[in-house]
């Protein structure tokens, strides 16, 4: 990499690295003769906090571009919640006094598992030695894949079921459980807000799920 700050951008992208095995994203095996694999990319770009520069941020994704409907994938939708809604719970929340807390969780594509088998190449500059030829099968929903805001929504999903006692059914993003008082958890993409007088015990239980920091 040609750059006047190469050096932060390599360690942003070791970074990723780490992070995609943390995950366990994806399990090296050699190439098959004819087995069709997708090409992978670097999306980079420059982290601010209030103004100030903070960190090099790098993310490999897929490209999914590449997929075939019927081989790669075969649904993609997932439901996301309209901003009408959102807004009308943010009002009800206001109203009744409620506090209001927004979380962001961490890499949340990569949580989603995947059924579909998917091969992809290794990025340049990580190509493990003596295995040149190697391919990654990807286990989980990558950024960039078709289908990997599907995978995640599911995920979120089956760990969800044991925390709401409700969904709504016009806005299915939308969920609620009552626990002698009201608490309404719309999820929007990959971040929640959790809109209750005592929301402490719920936003421990989703650590205890997925890695989370506040936004």
């Amino acid at each position: 990499m040609a750059a006047p700050d190469a050096d932060g951008w390599m360690e942003a992208m070791d970074r990723e690295m780490v992070n995609l095995k943390s995950h366990d994203v994806y399990g090296p095996v050699p190439r098959v003769g004819g087995l069709g694999t997708l090409k992978l990319g670097w999306v980079l770009h420059r982290k601010f906090k209030d103004g100030v520069f903070d960190k090099n941020k790098a993310r490999v994704v897929a490209r999914g571009n590449q997929q075939h409907h019927d081989i790669d994938y075969n649904e993609s939708f997932s439901p996301v919640m309209p901003l009408a809604s959102l807004h009308t719970l943010l009002a009800l929340a206001v109203i009744c006094g409620f506090d209001i807390i927004q979380f962001d969780i961490t890499s949340a594509h990569l949580h989603g598992a995947l059924k579909e088998e998917i091969y992809m190449g290794q990025p340049d500059d990580f190509v493990v030695p003596r295995k040149e030829k190697w391919v990654w099968r990807l286990k989980k929903g990558l950024y960039g894949l078709v289908q990997a805001g599907r995978t995640w929504n599911k995920e979120l999903n089956s760990h969800m079921e044991s925390l709401v006692s409700l969904r709504c059914q016009k806005t299915p993003r939308c969920m609620l459980k009552a626990l002698g008082i009201a608490r309404i958890l719309p999820l929007v993409v990959s971040w929640a807000l959790d809109t209750r007088p005592n929301k402490l015990g719920f936003i421990i239980a989703l650590y205890d799920m997925f890695l989370n920091h506040d936004m």
